[in-house]
């Protein structure tokens, strides 16, 4: 039976218990009376004679009854409330912590940025950064495009002298509204002069101010400068291996001997403007040329699988005895597949391959034989070029007839045009072929 002592504890620690609920109050009114009211006001007096058990340990369970009361209950409450404060207070330390880092880190990025500035662009900084040039996008018109122009040779920097074929590549897509921001654009030196980007910048000068609003909507372009550029710096731009011709065809799927179709398209492009066959080298031809030509009129050098017969058949000379230069055969094969029927040219052709058929006088025989000097004696040119113009006289010979004792054609020489075929070739009459193509 638990002593007056222990009572007086347990009644103790209820009261205790009662009073830290919030809004609850606990009056002890004397000879074990105890009141007890509410956070709603509402109260209840306990009843009991002194020498007895503590009535409101006894009153206990009214109190739950009348009052909502619940020991446990309040326990749970205090128990959150306790989590809710601990919670605050490492979310409060959190937040103090986080400024703190904040705040070295900003005083730690502008210590990079004074480093930055004190640093010459590619010195690596203490947090393993890499000093970087500055870099922005400005807008250039014309006048400023002559304006920058007129810093060349005001220094060291930029003493090349302007490329008209690099122009000419720049100001064709420029002219014709393809211009795009590019990574790279312009260098300005550490003299503040236009170190890099010249042909760009007379690119641009050429185009007029109608020009520049009808295809981009505003008078000038927009060029990526980048400044304070040391000479040193310079001096290895543009040493890079630029993109060939066979690299721009190969990058839109013309992989089958990229580089002798487009030397190809160069003689075919010539040849068809009129241009005298000794300045062909000296013509330029943008790369946008010759995808143009390569999908429009010239597109059966890259016709697909069996219906290539101009590169097969180029093949087929390339690799006979005579070893004919590819590129010299595919130009030779197009142009008279272009003029007549296929079964002429072939007429044409297999003698020339198997050697068989050939009368004494036939010009065949003089291109057979030239080609087959020239592959025995090595220290002998093999000018495509010279190939061609011989094949191409060589069919005109045969195709009206005359006599060829020997294949040769000079540099004096125009570059024979195609002749249509005049005599009755009896290799054709079973194949119902029309002589003239």
């Amino acid at each position: 039976m638990p002593t007056s002592n222990d009572v007086k504890k347990d009644t103790k620690k209820l009261i205790d218990e009662i009073s830290q609920a919030i809004g609850w109050r606990v009056v002890d009114m004397t000879n074990g009376h105890y009141q007890v009211v509410n956070p709603d006001g509402d109260s209840v007096t306990t009843s009991g004679t002194p020498g007895q058990q503590s009535t409101l340990l006894r009153f206990r369970d009214d109190l739950k009854k009348h009052l909502g009361w619940d020991a446990a209950k309040e326990k749970r409450r205090r128990q959150a409330e306790a989590k809710l404060r601990l919670e605050a207070d490492r979310a409060k330390n959190d937040a103090v912590m986080a400024k703190a880092v904040a705040e070295a880190k900003e005083r730690h990025c502008a210590e990079m940025e004074r480093l930055k500035q004190t640093q010459r662009p590619g010195t690596k900084l203490p947090n393993g950064e890499v000093v970087d040039y500055i870099s922005k996008p400005v807008f250039f018109t014309r006048i400023d495009a002559i304006a920058a122009l007129e810093t060349k040779g005001r220094c060291d920097c930029n003493l090349r002298a302007l490329s008209e074929t690099n122009i000419t590549r720049l100001f064709e897509p420029m002219h014709e509204g393809d211009w795009m921001y590019m990574p790279h654009g312009l260098d300005v030196c550490i003299h503040g002069n236009y170190g890099d980007g010249a042909h760009r910048l007379e690119a641009l000068k050429r185009m007029s101010d109608e020009e520049l609003i009808e295809l981009y909507g505003e008078p000038g372009l927009w060029f990526r400068v980048t400044y304070g550029v040391p000479p040193e710096v310079l001096d290895n731009t543009d040493m890079g291996k630029a993109r060939s011709h066979a690299d721009v065809l190969m990058q839109h799927g013309y992989k089958r001997n990229p580089k002798e179709v487009a030397a190809a398209l160069n003689i075919l492009i010539a040849y068809d403007a009129g241009t005298p066959w000794r300045h062909w080298s000296r013509k330029v031809i943008t790369h946008r040329q010759r995808l143009r030509a390569l999908k429009g009129e010239y597109a059966a050098l890259v016709a697909p699988g069996s219906e290539n017969t101009i590169m097969t058949d180029a093949l087929r000379l390339h690799k006979s005895r005579m070893k004919m230069t590819l590129t010299s055969a595919l130009v030779f094969c197009f142009l008279i597949q272009r003029e007549v029927p296929y079964p002429v040219w072939n007429a044409f052709l297999t003698p020339l391959l198997t050697l068989k058929d050939f009368e004494d006088d036939d010009p065949r025989g003089a291109l057979y034989t030239n080609l087959i000097k020239k592959d025995r004696k090595p220290t002998e040119a093999r000018q495509g070029i010279r190939e061609l113009g011989m094949a191409l006289k060589t069919w005109n010979k045969w195709a009206t007839g005359e006599r060829q004792e020997l294949a040769t054609f000079k540099k004096t020489e125009p570059m024979p045009r195609i002749s249509k075929i005049t005599r009755e070739i009896p290799a054709l009459a079973s194949l119902n072929t029309p002589f003239n193509g």
